[in-house]
């Protein structure tokens, strides 16, 4: 069944149409060298810095800046919110597998930690049940 999921990783963004698609983009070193092709998605997967942030909830006493993603939200969809300890330990086809079946969170989360992540596994999902309401910008 191809599903249609919205999902953030490293409280990142997913959407899934049968496939998984990343909206939003981490706030990492890494993901500032990638942005300047100073290194290959290949090296990043394994960068020494890959765990280095530059942008957190509570991080410094700045006004916190959020990103914001606006997509249209239909009956069906599906949401995934994780961090890096479960995008980096499930490739995108399981997650996107896993999201199409079993809707929970718990069955993600045991596969990532079957994996060995490097990092903590924290995932929340949400199915839309409704009708959605229009999003205002």
């Amino acid at each position: 069944a191809g599903c249609r999921c919205l999902a953030g990783l490293h409280f990142r963004e997913l959407r899934c149409d049968g496939n998984l698609h990343q909206l939003t983009r981490d706030h990492s070193a890494v993901q500032a060298l990638l942005d300047e092709q100073a290194i290959s998605p290949a090296d990043a997967a394994t960068h020494p810095e890959a765990h280095v942030i530059t942008r957190a909830v509570g991080g410094s006493g700045d006004a916190l800046a959020l990103d914001k993603v606006i997509e249209r939200v239909m009956v069906r969809d599906r949401f995934l919110l994780c961090s890096d300890g479960l995008s980096r330990t499930l490739p995108h086809a399981e997650l996107a597998r896993r999201l199409a079946g079993d809707m929970t969170a718990g069955p993600l989360v045991a596969a990532a930690l079957k994996g060995r992540p490097s990092d903590n596994v924290t995932a929340v999902t949400i199915e839309v049940i409704g009708e959605p309401v229009t999003p205002v910008s």
